[in-house]
């Protein structure tokens, strides 16, 4: 290169003005690249943010689902459940039973009948129903041996049983059954062809034990119901958990502990919300709320009352680490009654959890007031221990 040029260049007067504007020129292209990038940048975290506040918007809305929920069971139609027998005293049943204070499901009493050596021991009630809206028919049968049992027959005929539906059982276990049978899975048996489940006017159920065996089967709660989709807003391991009861002619759900322990609300879950329910105890296991809990594994929290003929209420937890009492409660110059109805009320804010307890679902008295924060999100329902039962109603839910 031949530098004698370049120092003539040099030495040019306007060559430093030149040099000066080229450089100055360069630096604004690169000045005005970067902030383009910078506000491209910026633009794309802008919009970022914006598609994660839009996600999370609706993961929330996946999570939680309804802001506010009310469920009332005794508006519903009274005639959609119909209980036939409580099997006490004075209803009438006839042939080989006996009225059994010992074994008994509900009530003071229910109906046994003693098969020996492979006899057929029957006992029948007879009764006008019209069952053309039946959906399921439900009862409980009670067994001393399973090992003995040749057969348990239902049927539902005309007085004679020349005309009948009937069902055989199956599946059964030592102790108490929950036996639910669908209109549909009834067999008919008829002699006449204008027969129907309009026209039933006998009960009758008829035990079997095997040849040299004795077995006895106790009866039990037979209901009638005309309507199940009361299933249909309800999430459980165990549907035998969930039912519909009659009690002073008024439509409730009926929970049991029989298999399951605990069942959700579909749709209804949060974090911070209020949630209540009323109940009427039928045994002596506790029962009352489950909140922000998993109905799949049972882990979340219970608030519970401890039972009839108790004047205490507990906080419980399922957690990772298995139960824990979190608060318990004695409530003074109180006890928890047979068939009276109560109301339990949770409210969640963060860690926090306070429990209520009320007599006429206007007023309550705080519990406790305790902070978890193993659980802060999850379903609402309902739980019962201690294959126990009892009614419950009067579900209201607030985000």
């Amino acid at each position: 290169m031949d530098f004698s040029i370049l120092n003539k260049i040099s030495k040019n007067k306007y060559f430093t003005p030149i040099l000066i504007g080229i450089i100055i020129a360069l630096a604004g292209v690169l000045i005005g690249s970067s902030m383009n990038k910078e506000n491209k940048e910026a633009g794309e975290e802008a919009e970022s943010k914006t598609v994660e506040l839009k996600e999370k918007k609706s993961l929330k809305g996946l999570l939680f689902g309804q802001k506010e929920f009310s469920l009332k069971y005794n508006d519903m139609d009274g005639s959609l459940v119909e209980n036939i027998s409580f099997f006490e005293a004075g209803e009438n049943w006839q042939g080989h039973g006996f009225l059994d204070w010992r074994t008994f499901y509900q009530g003071k009493s229910s109906i046994g009948a003693t098969s020996n050596n492979h006899s057929k021991e029957i006992i029948f009630l007879e009764k006008d129903l019209d069952l053309s809206n039946l959906k399921i028919i439900e009862f409980y049968i009670s067994l001393s041996d399973i090992q003995s049992l040749e057969s348990v027959v239902i049927k539902l005929g005309d007085l004679s049983l020349a005309n009948y539906y009937f069902y055989s059982l199956s599946n059964l276990r030592d102790g108490w059954n929950i036996i639910r049978v669908p209109q549909d899975q009834f067999i008919l048996n008829k002699a006449v062809p204008e027969f129907s489940w309009k026209d039933i006017k006998k009960i009758q159920f008829e035990v079997v034990s095997r040849p040299g065996t004795t077995l006895v089967a106790n009866f039990d709660y037979l209901t009638v119901q005309n309507d199940i989709s009361y299933l249909d807003k309800w999430k459980t391991v165990d549907d035998n958990f969930l039912s519909l009861g009659k009690h002073d002619n008024k439509i409730f759900l009926l929970a049991r502990n029989e298999g399951a322990l605990q069942a959700t609300l579909s749709g209804i879950s949060g974090d911070n919300f209020n949630f209540q329910a009323s109940f009427i105890p039928k045994t002596g296991g506790a029962m009352g709320l489950f909140f922000r809990g998993n109905y799949g594994n049972n882990k979340g929290y219970y608030l519970l009352a401890d039972g009839f003929n108790t004047n205490s209420c507990t906080l419980k937890k399922l957690g990772v680490k298995g139960w824990k009492e979190l608060a318990t409660t004695d409530i003074a110059n109180f006890v928890f009654e047979k068939d009276e109805k109560y109301w339990l009320k949770v409210e969640t804010k963060g860690e926090k959890i306070t429990g209520f307890l009320s007599v006429d679902g206007e007023s309550f008295t705080e519990l406790f007031s305790v902070s978890d924060s193993e659980f802060s999100i999850g379903g609402m329902g309902i739980s019962v221990f201690g294959r126990g039962y009892g009614f419950f109603d009067d579900f209201k839910f607030k985000q």
